[in-house]
């Protein structure tokens, strides 16, 4: 059996993070490929990635805290350099190229852009990863145009943001990257092949001779029922603290200081996902309500130094991810019917926004 040739799309944070992870050079897999939206867009990647290197040369920097899962952890080094790499766009992909595996980084707003070119060098057996915030809402994209159903949900908890078009930093403390199936997908041997082949790279990373050697995802696998409660929750969170930061353009931690206006955002927004996913996460909407608000205010007091994307997006005058967010579970609500005016409020409120800073920036 052929060892797995693994492409990424979308070469952000979390798309140069996994680059690095699966380039380690003791890897028992093929260099991965970094596939890009434009033949000009992988142009200004290499151009920057080629600035101070002989060869493309992807950056990944630390704050040197510990980040590795083993018997005794090993501080990292201030960074890490990893050129074992492709890299390719549609333009220049030969017509018969196959993409057998296939993981998905871009934001959840631009997945069907970016992976319409791509559309046709994917067969019904490939394998796709969607590693993004807002999955619900990108498979719903990916499923429109794809013709494979071996699909693998993935939440990284992993903090990360690029400084330039090859570097990112990783901040905060260890994070984790939880990879599941589908519910109610069969049992496929494929699938289950790319699970365990990437999380034994994670486990090689941890402990033993490979520790240390590469950037890590730290990659845990779930079954189906674990990884859609995963996502579920992280939709939820997102939904709540990216608009939220965005809208007040402060740090997470602001939520977690005693900010009584944004305390009862959260307490709001939080009843109201509960009345969305009780049903589905098993709880009372009373039970859930309140473990929401106790599991924001947790990621918020763990991640307080950090700007969210959202306000990242905002403040650049960048589309953000409202719509995969809560523009998703706005929808959800709506054929449901019910109510869900402070989910509706931050979405119309982050738009306005966004669109108000963008005229701002061409005026």
């Amino acid at each position: 059996m052929n060892p797995i040739h693994f492409h990424l799309l979308g070469p952000g944070a979390i798309g140069l993070l996994a680059s690095s992870f699966l380039s380690t050079t003791r890897a028992a897999l093929p260099p991965p490929t970094i596939l890009f939206r434009s033949q000009a867009a992988l142009d200004r990647f290499v151009a920057d990635a080629s600035s101070s290197f002989p060869l493309p040369t992807i950056t990944v920097q630390t704050n040197g805290s510990p980040r590795f899962h083993s018997r005794g952890q090993h501080p990292s080094p201030a960074s890490y350099r990893c050129n074992r790499f492709r890299t390719a766009s549609a333009s220049n992909l030969e017509p018969n190229y196959t993409i057998s595996h296939l993981i998905v980084t871009t934001k959840a707003n631009q997945t069907l852009e970016a992976i319409k070119p791509y559309v046709r060098f994917l067969t019904p057996s490939s394998v796709i990863v969607l590693l993004q915030n807002g999955v619900l809402s990108s498979y719903a994209s990916v499923r429109s145009v794809i013709p494979s159903t071996r699909i693998i949900f993935g939440s990284t908890t992993v903090g990360a943001y690029r400084t330039s078009p090859s570097s990112i930093f990783l901040s905060g403390p260890t994070g984790q990257t939880f990879l599941g199936p589908l519910l109610d997908s069969p049992s496929d041997t494929e699938v289950d092949r790319t699970l365990v082949a990437l999380q034994d790279l994670s486990a090689s990373l941890s402990d033993g001779p490979l520790a240390g050697a590469s950037p890590n995802l730290n990659i845990e696998i779930k079954s189906a029922s674990e990884i859609n409660r995963i996502v579920i929750l992280k939709l939820i969170a997102n939904s709540i603290i990216n608009p939220i930061t965005s809208l007040g353009q402060f740090q997470n931690g602001v939520l977690s200081n005693d900010s009584p206006n944004a305390s009862r955002l959260v307490e709001l927004a939080s009843h109201e996902c509960a009345r969305l996913f009780a049903d589905r996460l098993g709880m009372s909407e009373t039970a859930l309500s309140a473990y929401l608000v106790d599991h924001v205010f947790d990621i918020t007091t763990r991640t307080a130094a950090n700007r969210s994307s959202m306000l990242e997006d905002t403040l650049a005058g960048r589309d953000t991810e409202i719509d995969c967010l809560n523009g998703y579970l706005v929808e959800v609500a709506q054929q449901r019917r019910i109510s869900v005016p402070v989910l509706e409020f931050l979405f119309h409120m982050v738009k306005l926004k966004s669109n108000s800073t963008r005229l701002d920036r061409d005026s």
